[in-house]
């Protein structure tokens, strides 16, 4: 049997269907729309690879909070250019009545994605797109699945952003969703006493058709944007500060010190390790102001910590 295609490797794949569901404020839209981006780029997300693809993202909920986050994600990714993400601004039911044909928005969302060859469709939320159905019912929740099918019968991976049953640790309503779903991936949020975000662990629940990846942590980093509330969050992935963590950052550091210019495939052939892990100790040294990227973005330059300055 052959390996999956991945549209980012372990968590999206070619014509699949993933599910991002956790509690409110865990992080669910801040980490799909950060995948959005870097797909829409080709760039690769903590170290695993993408396909760089067209991408439509249903926005049911938290409009006025775009501007500001994709503004904080520039900011986080130290670029100026904004990925060429289609956001459809609105709320659009997926569902349609058992035994009915789909409506006219409906077949005009496949005809769109069919003609534009749109590689990811983003569903945000599940709730803001279920229009007159009843997301416990199997029955409404087969006809929600259904239209997805089809977007996934164009070659389109399909991801869905849900909220979480109260009861447990699964997606909210009929199983129907988790069931069908060739990737179910959790958020597991930690609040500080303010309710406000601190640190969100991703989980995989289900990999149909690959092995499940590592649980990691993402911590939200704020940046100041031009919007009227002067900040926004984006997320970074958090390697700790394990003395493993601090040796790696000093192995690659030194290398680079002593290969100024190195490529970052050549680094990571040096370092012997993985781009998954490498990459996001790279972005810290970065960040700190150990590691630069020289004038063609490729190249990767070192700065001597003065005595006493750790990393």
């Amino acid at each position: 049997m052959p390996e999956p295609d991945w549209l980012l490797t372990d968590f999206i794949q070619e014509g699949g269907m993933t599910i991002v569901h956790g509690v409110p404020g865990a992080g669910k839209s801040l980490l799909v729309q950060d995948w959005s981006m870097v797909i829409a780029n080709g760039w690769e997300w903590c170290g695993r690879e993408t396909k760089k693809g067209r991408v439509l993202y249903l926005m049911g909920e938290g409009q006025g909070g775009l501007r500001g986050r994709i503004l904080a994600w520039l900011k986080n990714r130290h670029t100026d250019g904004v990925p060429p993400v289609h956001w459809l601004m609105d709320q659009m039911s997926l569902w349609h009545t058992p035994g009915n044909d789909y409506t006219p928005e409906q077949h005009g969302l496949l005809q769109y994605i069919e003609d534009n060859g749109v590689s990811l469709f983003v569903v945000d939320t599940l709730a803001a797109s279920f229009g007159g159905g009843n997301e416990n019912m199997q029955q409404d929740m087969n006809q929600f699945v259904d239209f997805l099918h089809e977007v996934q019968d164009l070659g389109t991976a399909t991801v869905v952003v849900h909220h979480e049953a109260k009861r447990d640790s699964g997606p909210r309503g009929s199983t129907v969703l988790k069931g069908t779903a060739d990737t179910v991936i959790r958020l597991e949020p930690k609040f500080d006493a303010n309710d406000r975000l601190i640190l969100t662990t991703v989980r995989c629940k289900k990999q149909k058709d690959g092995m499940p990846f590592k649980r990691f942590d993402l911590a939200p980093v704020s940046h100041e944007v031009d919007t009227f509330r002067g900040e926004a969050v984006a997320l970074k992935y958090d390697p700790g500060t394990t003395a493993e963590a601090t040796e790696r950052e000093q192995e690659m550091l030194d290398y680079v010190l002593r290969h100024q210019g190195t490529s970052w495939n050549d680094l990571v052939a040096a370092i012997k390790g993985s781009k998954s892990t490498l990459q996001p100790l790279r972005d810290r040294l970065i960040d700190q102001g150990f590691l630069e990227w020289g004038d063609d973005g490729k190249g990767l330059y070192g700065v001597q910590p003065e005595e006493g300055e750790r990393l």
